[in-house]
């Protein structure tokens, strides 16, 4: 199945949200959490689905690589700085977990 942007948007914000949340749970609010959520994939996912495939023209893999690294790395940065109650190794595990998360099931949809 191939989801529009739209779609992807959406499924991609249901899967992170409840991720991040259970990593953040004890030291965050969860409106705190899904707020950031929501902002880090207002600000990464336009990247990852527009200007990177534009910008890069790699076969789909590479792309998928440099793309997801940069996503990766750019929550882990975002997520550190808005959750820093939380400490910054359980920010970074909720950010990796839930891009984790998002790229296994684009990997299956």
């Amino acid at each position: 199945m191939v989801l529009d942007f739209p779609s992807a948007f959406l499924l991609t914000n249901l899967l992170e949200m409840p991720v991040a949340w259970a990593f953040l749970r004890k030291a965050e609010a969860a409106g705190h959490v899904f707020l950031v959520v929501l902002l880090c994939n207002i600000l990464t996912m336009p990247l990852l689905w527009f200007a990177f495939p534009a910008l890069l023209r790699l076969p789909y893999i590479q792309l998928l690589a440099v793309s997801e690294a940069f996503v990766f790395g750019a929550e882990i940065a975002l997520y550190i700085a808005a959750f820093r109650k939380a400490g910054w190794p359980r920010a970074m595990g909720a950010a990796f977990a839930a891009n984790l998360m998002t790229l296994l099931a684009s990997l299956v949809l």
